[in-house]
């Protein structure tokens, strides 16, 4: 048989104030979906069935709910299987803080692991950035999450050989609504002191 190709689905509504975290959970959390990812593929992952993941935030930052499993410095060293499996070593860094606050990151895991990952992943926009409507049209700011995924063609066609299918991938767009707030005015004193000259009739303070 072919190889199914993954299917990432998104909240239809994923709101939050400015300056605010949202957290993907539950009905609201992105969810991966893969019907062949469970059978082996014993060449290129251990028998593991991992799907590969890159998440990029544009305007926010990302945390994972949890890391445990993800793989973030994988590689191939078989060529068998061309571009698109992850050759060399990636987003070392971002499994060392435990994946907080990051802006990207790419990543292996099985479905499950995926699962655990992103049901409670949290989003935070950038300062002062907003989009009311969730399109990221101007004059609102594009604030979004991209989710990408290859399957790194986890069906294993013929058990006596080990060789398998085209890998598949998919992609999808989470666009955040981020309402605007009314900050508040600020302003800074002279860090130095100020000085008049006693019974002056009047002085300037210049304020930042």
């Amino acid at each position: 048989g072919a190889n199914d190709a993954p299917v990432i689905s998104v909240p239809l509504s994923a709101l939050t104030l400015e300056d605010t975290a949202i957290i993907l959970s539950g009905a609201n959390a992105i969810q991966i979906l893969d019907a062949d990812a469970f059978l082996s593929d014993t060449l290129a992952n251990d028998g593991r069935g991992d799907l590969k993941v890159t998440l990029t935030a544009t305007n926010g930052t990302f945390t994972f709910a949890s890391i445990a499993g993800l793989d973030f410095t994988f590689t191939d060293p078989d060529p068998l299987y061309g571009a698109g499996f992850g050759f060399g070593s990636n987003n070392a860094a971002a499994a060392a803080p435990g994946g907080a606050g990051v802006t990207t990151a790419t990543f292996r895991g099985t479905l499950l692991e995926l699962q655990v990952a992103l049901n409670g992943l949290s989003f935070v926009p950038g300062p002062d950035v907003n989009d009311p409507t969730g399109t990221g049209l101007a004059p609102n700011d594009d604030i979004k999450l991209d989710i990408a995924v290859n399957d790194l063609g986890n069906y294993w066609v013929n058990p006596m050989n080990g060789l398998q299918d085209s890998p598949q991938s998919a992609t999808n767009t989470l666009h955040l609504i981020v309402t605007p707030v009314n900050d508040g005015p600020v302003f800074t004193l002279p860090g130095v002191g100020f000085t008049v000259n006693e019974d002056a009739n009047s002085a300037t303070i210049a304020m930042a």
